[in-house]
């Protein structure tokens, strides 16, 4: 995500405030079901693709032509539906985190 604001040209103080949120992040360890595992990872490799605004970091969902193409190459094609499901349930999931402290 630092990368995506980055090449944004996204201002010094909006990028050195996500580095801030990013070092002081408590990630807890969670248990992901077996079933998730293969959804997760691909959300997780998809990180460059979110639609971020330069000048707000204001995170709008993924852009959803790369994730195809990316699932494409990377995906088993019986597999393509089920986990690009998974990816837009675990996006909407993490807009609200993501835009947090912008939406205050």
């Amino acid at each position: 995500m630092i990368n995506s604001l980055i090449l944004a040209n996204a201002p010094d103080e909006l990028i050195e405030e996500s580095k801030s949120r990013l070092n002081r992040s408590n990630f807890e360890q969670c248990e992901i079901w077996e079933e998730n595992v293969s959804i997760f990872n691909q959300f997780i490799n998809l990180q460059t693709q979110w639609n971020i605004d330069g000048q707000t970091g204001y995170v709008f969902g993924f852009t959803y032509s790369n994730v195809v193409a990316y699932l494409q190459l990377m995906v088993e094609p019986d597999q393509i539906k089920e986990i690009f499901n998974g990816i837009q349930i675990m996006e909407r999931a993490a807009l609200p985190f993501l835009n947090k402290k912008k939406d205050q």
